[in-house]
């Protein structure tokens, strides 16, 4: 038999790419007694401060069975990723198609992920819109897509400087909504059954009424204006806004008893239509009228 060879170096490169594969084995053995086994993501380049010499096999069928690995009884950790419903692509900002929407080309900042800033007001109402045509990201003004037939916010400005109105479509979830807006929020007339992903802070008037809502989960905690969650099926006001600077409105829901309500209301007070048992629960402080 002829002799074989080996640099040293080589041989501490094989030494060790062996031991870190016994390690990965004793790891995934010794992680849990379920059946179900997670492992990390596959990594293309080693993180900052590693000391591995090699990089992370994929779990592969192929892979996982050199090691005496059921590929079915893997999960792989992954980052969360936000799944896009749209049918078409967002059309491209050009000038031409700006225009189209009666929108000025000079007042747009194109960002590197293609989403736009845009310095003014924006108007999409009543153009029976399914979808926002443009991805927004900041926009100055008022932000208005109301009267469409959009089942998605997706596409909407993250942070809009005044007014956030789409009221009267066909939604059934705030997904894609702005986080902050400077002036008011109105997604009235639609299709909700929850607030979730509603605007954590709302300057002006909030209004989410002629839905489906049977919480206000997810509402925020202080309306500088008025609160309005009138016309919905709610047979509790837990969750309501803390503090509500003008008029809250929660008449002609399914309300047996006023508990939840905010401690302050800097307007009028509306309960009608309920079937309400008794006023325990109502405002400490009412600057208006109450109507029940």
């Amino acid at each position: 038999m002829s002799n074989i060879t080996i640099d040293k170096n080589d041989l501490i490169k094989i030494f060790n790419a062996l031991n870190d594969s016994a390690n990965i084995i004793n790891e995934i053995i010794n992680a849990s007694e379920s059946s179900e086994v997670e492992i990390p993501k596959s990594k293309v380049s080693k993180s900052k401060g590693s000391k591995r010499k090699t990089e992370y096999l994929k779990p592969t069928k192929e892979n996982l069975e050199k090691f005496g690995l059921n590929g079915n009884n893997i999960v792989v950790a992954t980052e969360p990723v936000i799944v896009s419903k749209r049918k078409t692509k967002y059309i491209k900002a050009t000038k031409t198609n700006l225009e189209k929407y009666n929108l000025d080309s000079s007042k747009v900042t194109i960002n590197p992920d293609g989403s736009i800033d845009y310095s003014g007001d924006v108007n999409l109402s009543g153009r029976n819109l399914e979808e926002i045509p443009f991805k927004f990201n900041i926009v100055g003004g008022n932000f208005e897509c109301w009267n469409n037939s959009l089942t998605s916010l997706e596409g909407s400005p993250q942070e809009v400087g005044g007014g956030f109105y789409c009221y009267f479509n066909e939604l059934t979830s705030l997904e894609f909504a702005p986080v902050e807006v400077g002036g008011d929020f109105d997604c009235s007339y639609n299709q909700l059954t929850s607030l979730e992903f509603a605007p954590v802070e709302v300057s002006g008037n909030f209004y989410c009424n002629n839905n489906q809502l049977t919480t206000l989960e997810f509402a925020p905690k202080k309306i500088s204006g008025d609160f309005g969650c009138w016309k919905n099926q709610l047979t509790s006001l837990e969750f309501a806004p803390v503090e509500v600077g003008g008029n809250f409105r929660c008449d002609n829901n399914r309300l047996t008893t006023l508990k939840g309500s905010p401690k302050k209301v800097g307007w009028n007070f509306y309960c009608y239509g309920n079937k309400l048992k008794s006023l325990e629960g109502m405002p400490e402080y009412i600057g208006g009228k109450f109507y029940d």
